[in-house]
């Protein structure tokens, strides 16, 4: 039987958490308010569905997982979400080779869906139905798949959704329901992918590549942030390009786009503080950030509480957080909640 779960989150490291199982995520808040959003996740046998609602602008990296490839969906086409720089038109889907990642960034509210399904045994389907050789996208791909398939393709997913947030106990009645709709999504998704892939990067194909080597380099210095100069050094590209790289992809400056990256680790490293051994102070010193007042302000308007509120929570926050709102097919009906309310 399928394994279902709708949750609503307050915190964006519950939320990264959860998204985490399906596919890697590192979410940089760029809005300002309280954060929310909403995961509804399928586990089917051989494909997990992710429809996800978020109501704050951020900035996210989604990377594939080894050995899996993921398709992303227009399930509510959103002008305000970008992918690797550019909206997904009328007509496309977006797929995730193993192992690649995208940067996506949104300006408000935003709602978009997830395949992810393994990539051998993808590869493996699609051969014995086109009966030839089946080769997945590489890389990052923008597909225009034929209108029909599309439409049977996000009817299929939306269906599902509906199914598992209208009955969250059982959300698909039977076994071979389950897997009757699991054939029949695998059938569509193949014939969606038989047409020619269109790269996503075109002429601007260095870019989320540098983008991508900007993050790597970033994840070797995990208590500072480098010099300007020094990054553009290691990667070798000129200063102004690496901005422009980083205005287009992520819909930030450069430097907006580091600080975002500290006060991550930062929001981190706090969640997993305890606080009668730790500090804030500390914690923001080995991270690279001075000045108290000022550190605490900013952090405040990316996260929407002090610092000090969210080391008092302990380790135990992200758990607290991310079971609110939460239903899965062990039984019981979700109960949605607004984080505004606080918890019941």
């Amino acid at each position: 039987m399928p394994t279902t779960t709708i949750a609503v989150f307050s915190e964006p490291l519950a939320f990264e958490t959860a998204l985490g199982q399906t596919c890697g995520v590192e979410l940089l808040i760029t809005g300002h308010g309280k954060f929310r959003a909403r995961l509804t996740s399928i586990a089917l046998p051989r494909l997990r569905l992710l429809q996800v609602t978020e109501w704050l602008s951020r900035i996210a990296v989604v990377s594939a997982a080894p050995g899996s490839m993921l398709v992303i969906l227009p399930t509510k086409p959103e002008a305000s979400q970008k992918f690797d720089g550019a909206s997904l038109l009328a007509g496309e889907i977006i797929t995730v080779a193993p192992g690649e990642a995208l940067h996506t960034w949104t300006v408000g509210s935003c709602g978009w869906g997830i395949i992810s399904v393994s990539a051998r045994e993808f590869a493996a389907y699609g051969k014995a139905m086109a009966g030839r050789e089946f080769t997945l996208p590489p890389g990052v791909c923008r597909p225009r798949p034929n209108g029909d398939s599309l439409l049977s393709l996000v009817a299929l997913f939306n269906a599902a959704v509906r199914l598992t947030e209208a009955q969250p106990g059982r959300p698909i009645e039977t076994e071979g329901a389950a897997r009757g709709l699991e054939q029949e999504m695998i059938r569509v998704l193949v014939a969606c992918l038989s047409t020619p892939a269109v790269q996503a990067r075109g002429k601007t194909y260095r870019q989320p590549t540098i983008m991508s080597r900007l993050d790597q380099l970033l994840q070797t210095f995990p208590h500072e942030i480098p010099r300007v100069l020094d990054i553009c050094a290691a990667l070798g590209i000129s200063a102004k390009a690496l901005r422009a790289c980083s205005k287009l992809h992520v819909g930030v400056g450069l430097g907006r786009y580091l600080s975002l990256h500290g006060m991550r680790r930062v929001h981190h490293a706090l969640a997993g503080a305890h606080p009668g051994r730790d500090t804030v102070a500390g914690i923001a010193k080995c991270h690279g950030f001075k000045g108290n007042g000022r550190f605490a302000a900013a952090y405040r308007r990316q996260f929407g509480e002090l610092p000090s509120a969210t080391l008092r929570l302990g380790p135990g926050m992200v758990a607290t957080r991310a079971a609110w709102g939460r239903a899965d097919s062990s039984g019981g009906a979700p109960q949605i909640l607004d984080p505004d309310q606080g918890h019941p």
